[in-house]
């Protein structure tokens, strides 16, 4: 059987503006939907695929300031790992570093090569 893919579709799923506040890490208020890392408002959607990128599982939207890996814990590792233990390990993109056992996240080249 051949390892799924996790993806993060955050900068696919846009949304009009919604005022919905919020309280940052930081203590400050901050609008729910507005992904920092997209630049707009819109929902972080987690999706599992196919080596072939034939979605297999797409989840729920959490809003746009939810962090990846937060999202993924929210609705797929406990799946993925019950996968690792099966033997089935997982890949995913460097934004799931450090998710762990069984997800394979890429390793970064140092700056110096």
């Amino acid at each position: 059987m051949v390892a799924p893919c996790v993806e993060n579709l955050t900068d696919l799923i846009p949304t009009d503006r919604c005022a919905e506040q919020t309280t940052s890490v930081k203590g400050e208020p901050i609008d729910l939907r507005y992904s920092g890392k997209a630049h707009h408002h819109a929902g972080n959607v987690q999706a599992l695929s196919s080596p072939t990128g034939l979605p297999l599982w797409v989840s729920d939207a959490e809003p746009g300031s939810v962090h990846d890996l937060t999202a993924a814990r929210t609705h797929l590792l406990g799946a993925l790992y019950k996968a690792a233990a099966d033997g089935l390990p997982t890949l995913a993109d460097g934004g799931y570093e450090g998710t762990g056992i069984g997800v394979l996240t890429p390793i970064k080249n140092p700056s110096d090569g």
